[in-house]
């Protein structure tokens, strides 16, 4: 247990991990938390992902980077119960590979989430995936290999995969 940092904000105390050394990565990272962020106890925050402000993560969501690619949260996120978003390897002995992270804005994250995105319960952001501002990802949706642009809403249970959604789109069960 000597990887968790307790930080106290005006809410409360909050524990955030540090990432796990592996073969592929051996450096130790520890999340960057603004003080505005609201982590429930039994949310896990593991590696290196940077949250925006005010971010609220509720029960039992993980949020995990293995690797050395960041995780970035933007602000006003919600991250709600049982969510997962992780970020798997990101590169070949120390050379990025770019086709297994989200590029934005000239930075490159395993999983990257804009302002304003709220993921519904059981969702699943897996990388590399990129999400936009003003979004909504409906609940045990799974996105992976995906960039979703802004203002989208997608519906509850869906696969979406390899794919990448302009902006201003819904997308209905079935789709």
């Amino acid at each position: 247990m000597n990887n968790i940092i307790a930080l106290n904000n005006s809410r409360q105390s909050l524990h955030i991990h540090a990432n796990a050394g592996a073969s592929s990565n051996r450096e130790i990272k520890v999340s960057a938390v603004d003080p505005t962020v609201c982590i429930h106890p039994l949310a896990a925050v593991m590696g290196n992902v940077c949250l925006g402000e005010p971010v609220t993560v509720a029960p039992a969501p993980s949020v995990r980077v293995d690797e050395i690619q960041s995780t970035g949260i933007g602000n006003d996120v919600n991250i709600q119960d049982c969510v997962i978003i992780h970020a798997l390897e990101s590169d070949v002995n120390g050379e990025l590979v770019k086709k297994a992270v989200a590029g934005v804005d000239g930075d490159y994250y395993g999983e990257h989430t804009s302002e304003r995105v709220s993921s519904a319960h059981q969702c699943q952001l897996q990388d590399p995936a990129s999400i936009g501002r003003d979004t909504f990802v409906g609940m045990q949706s799974l996105v992976f290999r995906t960039i979703i642009g802004n203002n989208c809403a997608i519906e509850s249970k869906l696969l979406v995969m390899g794919v990448n959604l302009p902006g201003d789109r819904y997308v209905p069960v079935g789709e």
